[in-house]
C-alpha cells in the first residue's frame, strides 16, 4: 500500500489537548496515532516507528524519560519533539538527555501554547529528518525534476565503451541529493513507479538514439521494477518506444534484480520471453545477491549476467570472493550469458576479471555517472 501521508505519535496525558494537537497534524497531512500513557506508547511504537514524535514529558505518575529511552533501545529515527509546562531549564534538560541517547530531539515547546506555536515548530524540522513523500516525488515528476546519468560499460579486453546504464537522480531544492533507494521505493509502493519507469525509458531512448545518430555503436540499459514485471502490456509498450526513436529492439537492455525475478516465476518468465522475442536484451541484475534456483536460472531467457559489487570490490583481497566470481562467470558463460561485473574501482580488480575472464566491466576506475552530454563526449574520445 502506498504511503500517502507521513505518520505522527502524539503521547500526552491531556485528552483535550492530545485530540487539538493530533486534528492539527492531520490538517497538515500526518497519519497520527495517539496515547495516553508510557504503555500505550510503548504499544503503538511497536506498531512502527514514527517520523514524528510530540511527546509530553509529564505522563501522570510517569514520565517521558521512559518513553525517550524505549525509543533510544529501538533505534529510532522519528524527529520527536518534546513539550511540557516545566521551566525552559528541565526541557533543556530533557532535550540533552534525549540527544546523548542518540536520538533526534528538537528544540521544545513549552506549554500552553498556541496552533500557530506548534505548527512552527513543526515547520522547523529539518527536512532530511522525515521522509519524502509520495506527493514529493509526484510533484518532481511533473516539474521534470528527475535527471538521467549514465554509467558507461566497458569491454574489458579492449577497454571500448560498448554501452551505458540509466540512473534516475533527483536533486530537491529543500533536501538537496534525495537517494534512488528511497524514491524508487515510494514510487513501488504505489503508482508512481508506471510513471517513473516511462520517464526513464522515454529519455534514455532518446538520448541512445542521439548517440547512434553520433556514429556511436552503442546500447543503453535501463532497470525495471516487480510491478512493471506484472504488466502484460510491458513488451508491446516498449515496441513502440523504441519504434519512435528509430532504434532496434537489441539497443535496449532491461535490467532485472535476482530477488524481483524469482518472486513470481512463472509470470516473470511469459513477460521475459515475450520481451526476448521481441528482440530486447535482458540482464540478471545483482546476481549473487538473492536465492536464485539454478533450474530456474536456466529456464529463464537472460542475455546477460551482472556480478554484484559486493564480490567484485574484495575479489583482489579476499580470495572466497575470488572463487564465487571466478565460478559465477564460468556459470554464465556455461549457460550462453555475456558477463558483466559491478564495482570496478581499481586496474588490480579490472585484470583479474580479465584473467578470469569477464566480457564487461562498470565502476569509477572507467568514470562516474555523466549526464548525456558528457557521456557523448566520452564516446567521441573513446
Amino acid at each position: 500500500m502506498a504511503r500517502c501521508s507521513r505518520s505522527a505519535i502524539v503521547v500526552d496525558d491531556d485528552p483535550l489537548l492530545q485530540r487539538l494537537v493530533c486534528s492539527l497534524m492531520e490538517r497538515r497531512g500526518f497519519d497520527v496515532r495517539g496515547a495516553i500513557s508510557v504503555a500505550q506508547a510503548r504499544e503503538k511504537l511497536s506498531e512502527g516507528d514514527a517520523d514524528v514524535i510530540v511527546l509530553d514529558l509529564a505522563l501522570g505518575d510517569e514520565d517521558g524519560v521512559d518513553v525517550l529511552e524505549h525509543l533510544a533501545s529501538l533505534g529510532s529515527s522519528a524527529a520527536i519533539l518534546p513539550v511540557s509546562g516545566f521551566d525552559r531549564r528541565v526541557l533543556r534538560s530533557a532535550v540533552h538527555l534525549g540527544r546523548a541517547l542518540g536520538l533526534n530531539v528538537l528544540e521544545p515547546l513549552r506549554k500552553p501554547f498556541t496552533s500557530a506555536q506548534l505548527t512552527e515548530a513543526l515547520d522547523a524540522i529539518p527536512v532530511n529528518l522525515l521522509p519524502v513523500a509520495e506527493s514529493e516525488l509526484a510533484q518532481a515528476l511533473t516539474d521534470d525534476r528527475l535527471l538521467l546519468r549514465y554509467q558507461p560499460k566497458i569491454h574489458l579486453q579492449t577497454g571500448r565503451i560498448v554501452g551505458a546504464e540509466a540512473l534516475a537522480r533527483w536533486t530537491d531544492a529543500r533536501r538537496g541529493p534525495v537517494s534512488p533507494d528511497h524514491f524508487i521505493a515510494i514510487a513501488e509502493e504505489g503508482e508512481l513507479i508506471h510513471r517513473l519507469t516511462r520517464r526513464v525509458l522515454d529519455v534514455a531512448l532518446a538520448d541512445c538514439a542521439a548517440w547512434r545518430s553520433a556514429g556511436h555503436d552503442v546500447g543503453v540499459a535501463v532497470n525495471i521494477s516487480a510491478r512493471s514485471l506484472s504488466d502484460p502490456d510491458l513488451p508491446a509498450q516498449l515496441e513502440d518506444a523504441v519504434h519512435q526513436v528509430g532504434l532496434p529492439p537489441n539497443a535496449l537492455t532491461l535490467e532485472v534484480t535476482e530477488t524481483v525475478a524469482m518472486r513470481d516465476v512463472d509470470t516473470t518468465m511469459k513477460l521475459l520471453t515475450r520481451l526476448r522475442l521481441r528482440g530486447f536484451a535482458l540482464s540478471l541484475d545483482d546476481f549473487g545477491t538473492g536465492y536464485s534456483s539454478l533450474v530456474e536460472l536456466h529456464r529463464m531467457p537472460f542475455s546477460e549476467l551482472k556480478i554484484d559489487q559486493s564480490f567484485v570490490t574484495r575479489l583482489d583481497k579476499d580470495p572466497d570472493a575470488a572463487i564465487i566470481t571466478s565460478a559465477m562467470i564460468a556459470l554464465g558463460h556455461a549457460l550462453g550469458l555475456e558477463i558483466i561485473a559491478e564495482g570496478v574501482e581499481d586496474e588490480s580488480v579490472a585484470q583479474a576479471l580479465r584473467e578470469m575472464g569477464c566480457d564487461h566491466a562498470q565502476g569509477y576506475l572507467y568514470d562516474h555517472a555523466l549526464d548525456a552530454t558528457a557521456f557523448r563526449q566520452r564516446l567521441a574520445a573513446d
